[in-house]
C-alpha cells in the first residue's frame, strides 16, 4: 500500500523514485496522526496543482494536513485542493509562502464558519467561483469570503449566489457611472 501511495506521488509530482523516498523521510518527521499514505495523497494533490519542488510540496502537505485536521469534517478532499488553489490564485503564496498562505486561507474559512451561520464548504465553493472576477476588480480573498458568508447566512445556494454576485461585479465594473 505504501509503495502504491509513493508511486502515485511520483506520478503527480514528477519526482524521481529517490526524490519520493526523500520526501517520505521528511513526511515521517511531521507531527501528525495522518497516515503517510494520506500524506502522500496530499503530496499528489500538490503535484496536480503544479507544485513540483520538494520544499513546496512539503509546505503544501504541512498546510493541507493542518487544514484537514481543523476542517476535515466540514471540507471534502477536493476542498483542500481548492484552498491551495485559492492561496495561489490571489498571489498570497508569493507574499507569504505557500504554507502560510494556505494556513491563512484555512484560518479565514475556520473563523467565518465558527462565528457565523456560514458553512466552510460553502465559503470555499463561493470564493473559488468568484475569485477570477473578484481578483480582476481588486477584491481580496477575505472580502469575497465575507460576501460568501452573507450569502450562505441568507440561505442562497452557492452556485446561484456566486453567479449573480459575479455578474453584479462585472456590471458594476462596466457601468460604473450607473452604479
Amino acid at each position: 500500500e505504501m509503495e502504491e501511495a509513493m508511486a502515485d506521488t511520483r506520478k503527480y509530482t514528477g519526482l524521481t523514485k529517490e526524490g519520493v523516498i526523500e520526501l517520505n523521510e521528511e513526511l515521517k518527521k511531521l507531527d501528525t496522526r495522518t497516515s503517510r499514505e494520506e500524506l502522500n495523497a496530499l503530496a499528489g494533490s500538490a503535484g496536480r496543482l503544479g507544485i513540483t519542488s520538494k520544499e513546496s510540496i512539503m509546505d503544501f502537505v504541512y498546510a493541507a494536513d493542518k487544514i484537514k485536521v481543523a476542517l476535515g469534517d466540514d471540507l471534502g478532499d477536493e476542498a483542500i485542493d481548492q484552498v491551495g488553489k485559492l492561496a495561489m490564485a490571489f498571489g498570497e503564496d508569493d507574499n507569504m509562502g505557500l504554507r502560510d498562505a494556505m494556513l491563512s486561507t484555512g484560518s479565514a474559512i475556520n473563523e467565518l464558519a465558527q462565528n457565523s451561520a456560514a458553512k466552510a464548504g460553502y465559503l470555499v465553493d463561493f470564493t473559488a467561483r468568484v475569485a477570477g472576477v473578484g481578483k480582476q476588480l481588486g477584491m481580496t480573498q477575505a472580502q469575497i469570503m465575507g460576501f460568501g458568508a452573507v450569502m450562505d447566512e441568507n440561505l442562497l445556494r452557492d452556485e446561484m449566489a456566486s453567479t449573480a454576485f459575479s455578474q453584479l461585479l462585472t456590471k458594476m465594473a462596466t457601468d460604473t457611472k450607473k452604479f
